[in-house]
């Protein structure tokens, strides 16, 4: 190695551990001043890992749960649910009516408004993706009129969201949708 590469090389380490010095210190003195203002510092965050559950929907038809959350150490929370067929969640067969899309739609909507609110989100407020499943495509206005009932833009912007077109889905349902929640931690005041 000649030289000038050779001090090229020992000048990068030099760098290298004064800039992991420095960040080293100014840690220690933000740990100092959190510790001053009563607050108090974990080296590594803390989060839970939580199974959701609902009594208003209908049991799962496999293995898995309904949903799983991750809370933050800031309060805050992230959560996706399972996918949600239109089970009514006494009987967990699938609703009928005039238009099935539309009767399985409006109650794939209200089992996840029901997990949703049972485990601390608004759907329409905390929801921020949403994976729509239909097995016929033909079918998207229909169950667009269903969903803008449970989210109606304006404050609370549409969700982000995917519709995919598939064979077909178990009990033989006509759509199934899975949801993303996202809930802020609480602003202290």
């Amino acid at each position: 190695m000649d030289s000038a590469t050779k001090q090229t090389v020992i000048s990068a380490v030099i760098g290298g551990l004064a800039a992991l010095t420095i960040a080293f210190a100014a840690k220690k003195i933000r740990c100092k001043l959190r510790n001053k203002r009563g607050g108090h510092h974990h080296w590594r965050s803390q989060s839970e890992l939580i199974t959701l559950d609902s009594n208003n929907m209908p049991a799962a038809i496999g293995p898995y749960t309904k949903g799983k959350m991750v809370k933050l150490s800031d309060g805050s929370a992230l959560a996706w649910s399972s996918g949600q067929l239109g089970l009514d969640p006494k009987s967990n067969d699938l609703v009928t009516g005039e238009d099935n899309v539309v009767a399985q739609a409006e109650q794939v909507l209200k089992n996840l408004k029901a997990l949703a609110e049972d485990n601390g989100f608004d759907l329409e407020k905390h929801t921020v993706k949403n994976t729509v499943y239909l097995t016929d495509m033909a079918d998207f206005n229909k169950v667009n009129q269903v969903y803008m009932k449970y989210y109606r833009g304006g404050e609370n912007p549409y969700p982000a969201r995917t519709c995919i077109a598939i064979n077909a889905l178990p009990k033989g349902g006509l759509v199934e949708i899975e949801s993303v929640f996202f809930k802020p931690a609480e602003q202290r005041k």
